[in-house]
């Protein structure tokens, strides 16, 4: 399961960070700070770089961290599809804002579900993006 996080400062400054559960592991990304210019298309930028990411091999993290940073540049632009990131400029967002490394990630996702002085619970986010994405699938059946 893997969604992105909007941490919002205010209504145009957001932190945006993913949390991607592998079956045995969390994995909660680095955060990006950006300001919105237009909301249009985050998700899908998301999941096509989180897609692509696991498409090359990559880890679970390394792909989040990849979708995550494609949600955040195409919301900095107006209009949506046509204004996505290219795998060059993704890449160099990602490589100037602390790369793909892991590092401390893990410790750090334990500390938030320990020490949540806004009882921000990323367990609850992740198994809520799950029960949207069932009911979607079910409203498409039915």
């Amino acid at each position: 399961i893997a969604s992105s996080l909007r941490e919002s400062h205010s209504a145009s400054d957001n932190g945006w960070s993913a949390l991607v559960y592998d079956g045995t592991e969390f994995y909660h990304t680095k955060k990006y700070e950006v300001r919105i210019v237009d909301r249009v298309g985050s998700g899908d930028s998301f999941a096509s770089g989180f897609i692509y990411g696991r498409t090359k091999g990559w880890d679970w993290y390394k792909a989040a961290r990849m979708g995550n940073a494609c949600g955040a540049i195409v919301v900095t632009r107006h209009g949506c599809a046509n204004f996505m990131g290219y795998e060059k400029e993704v890449l160099e967002f990602v490589k100037t804002r602390g790369g793909f490394s892991l590092t401390n990630q893990r410790r750090f996702f334990i500390a938030a579900l320990a020490e949540n002085p806004k009882g921000y619970n990323p367990l609850f986010c992740l198994l809520h993006q799950f029960f949207c994405f069932l009911r979607s699938v079910m409203w498409a059946i039915w």
